[in-house]
């Protein structure tokens, strides 16, 4: 379940316009390519 809001809240997040590289950060991913998955 966890992943699953994760997902959301990047989704969501991306679709507001936020930058990738915003999110990537505060998921606290270490490459971009994570993120945009």
């Amino acid at each position: 379940m966890a992943i699953s809001v994760r997902h959301t809240f990047a989704t969501i997040m991306l679709e507001l316009g936020e930058s990738p590289k915003v999110v990537q950060q505060i998921l606290g991913h270490s490459r971009i390519a994570m993120t945009l998955d």
